[in-house]
């Protein structure tokens, strides 16, 4: 009788930690896709506005030609601007994920943001 009692318990507690570590592990799981899914979404919204600007670009200088026709270094100014966006962009991106969780945008700058894209587009593709 004893020992059908403990072991009744060994089960128990057997079944309680595995529940937590299912749970636990389906939790992460969840959170994982969740997070790809936001981070593949705000890069595709980020490379769509980036396109925008980048037709819109001439427009914009020659506007500014219009406003100041003495502006000489406008070009340059457009571009970096551009450059301080997409930069603080993906800092922004980084910075929203969760500490655990900021090796699932393996990307340091704008680029290597767009190469991550790119192969997820293509997956997504083909798979």
């Amino acid at each position: 009788m004893d020992t059908q009692l403990i072991l009744a318990a060994f089960w128990f507690l057997f079944g309680i930690m595995s529940y937590r570590i299912v749970s636990y592990l389906m939790g992460y799981g969840r959170s994982v896709l969740i997070i790809q899914q936001t981070v593949v979404g705000m890069l595709l919204m980020l490379k769509y506005y980036d396109k925008v600007f980048q037709s819109e670009k001439e427009k914009i200088l020659e506007k500014i030609k219009e406003d100041l026709p003495n502006a000489t270094a406008s070009h340059k100014l457009v571009d970096l601007s551009l450059e301080a966006w997409r930069f603080q962009s993906v800092r922004a991106i980084k910075n929203y994920l969760p500490q655990r969780l900021q090796h699932l945008a393996d990307f340091k700058s704008w680029d290597e943001a767009m190469r991550y894209l790119h192969k997820i587009e293509k997956g997504l593709r083909n798979g």
